[in-house]
């Protein structure tokens, strides 16, 4: 998250760098540019978002973050004080900033996928994937890459999901089957993504990946 509000305060042109966690600093020189309505919106929304997550009492950081994002500008939006062009400028600032984010993050994936080692480069039957082939996942994980046939990922998380001992439904998390590691929530949203690309999907995941997004924070 700490990147994401960096972002919104460079699109303003703030140069020191504040951040809630970091406590009040009293700063050396004060600059009366730094109480520009721009600027104080993005410590408006800074301020927002960071102080609902820390009231989150979920431990999944990638839906903490996610959830109160869109929490903060719902709130904007539905609040009746605020006018128009407040809102219209908050959106601006956030659409803008969640674009510049995106980008820095498929290009981390693009480093990691150069930089990390291939520890895994066949399916589960010994057979060679190709790693660019429509039926093939690639899984970060560990500064590792893993190649998995998109079909195998199909049947471990749908035998995690329905595991049912004794008739008595006990569903599984699914695991990565190399080192036993939980796939993230972000994991299962790529595979699941990749998937609807090449495959029609079953009612069964369908409403897995339905109730993925359900695990939020409320309050």
């Amino acid at each position: 998250m700490k990147t994401f509000f960096n972002i919104l305060q460079t699109l303003v042109g703030i140069k020191n760098k504040t951040y809630p966690d970091e406590g009040f600093k009293i700063p050396e020189k004060i600059d009366l540019r730094d109480f520009e309505k721009e600027k104080m919106l993005i410590s408006f929304i800074i301020g927002t978002i960071y102080y609902g997550i820390k009231k989150c009492k979920k431990n999944n950081e990638y839906y903490k973050n996610a959830h109160y994002k869109l929490k903060t500008l719902n709130h904007i939006y539905n609040n009746i004080f605020y006018t128009n062009e407040f809102k219209d400028l908050i959106a601006t600032f956030f659409m803008n900033a969640q674009r510049h984010y995106y980008a820095f993050t498929r290009l981390a994936r693009i480093y990691k996928l150069k930089k990390n080692p291939y520890v895994v480069t066949d399916d589960l039957s010994l057979n060679p994937l190709e790693q660019q082939h429509k039926l093939t996942f690639i899984l970060l994980e560990n500064k590792s890459n893993f190649l998995f046939n998109i079909n195998e990922l199909i049947t471990i998380i749908e035998t995690s999901i329905s595991n049912s001992p004794d008739f008595f439904s006990e569903p599984l998390w699914p695991l990565n089957p190399y080192n036993k590691q939980p796939f993230t929530t972000a994991t299962l949203y790529n595979i699941y993504f990749q998937l609807k690309k090449v495959f029609k999907v079953n009612k069964l995941l369908a409403i897995l990946f339905l109730n993925l997004s359900s695990f939020n924070c409320h309050n």
